[in-house]
């Protein structure tokens, strides 16, 4: 049985392979919305429930990134990571948005 690591790169590399297809044969905006929801929600809940187990169930996604210098994560990936949430939160919360792969 893989675990939450293995399961989550697997993750990663198809949804590289999806933008990548977008990118590549052009996309409509639903498309990318989507892939951008759901990157940046697995992602959280695989910080909250693999990385970060012992923090605060209300602990926020910026929060979570955040916590990650403890544990010795660089600055470099905690600025992808919060790159990832702030893409995530504009799909999420404005209908308006249009994502940009």
């Amino acid at each position: 049985m893989p675990t939450h690591y293995e399961h989550f790169e697997e993750n990663l590399a198809h949804w590289e392979r999806r933008a990548g297809n977008l990118t590549t044969y052009g996309f409509n905006v639903s498309d990318a919305r989507d892939l951008t929801t759901t990157v940046g929600s697995r992602t959280e809940i695989f910080l909250k429930t693999a990385v970060l187990p012992h923090s605060s169930p209300r602990k926020d996604f910026n929060g979570c990134i955040n916590e990650l210098e403890l544990l010795g994560v660089n600055e470099s990936d905690r600025d992808t990571l919060h790159d990832l949430r702030r893409i995530y939160n504009s799909g999420k919360h404005n209908p308006q948005w249009i994502p940009s792969l």
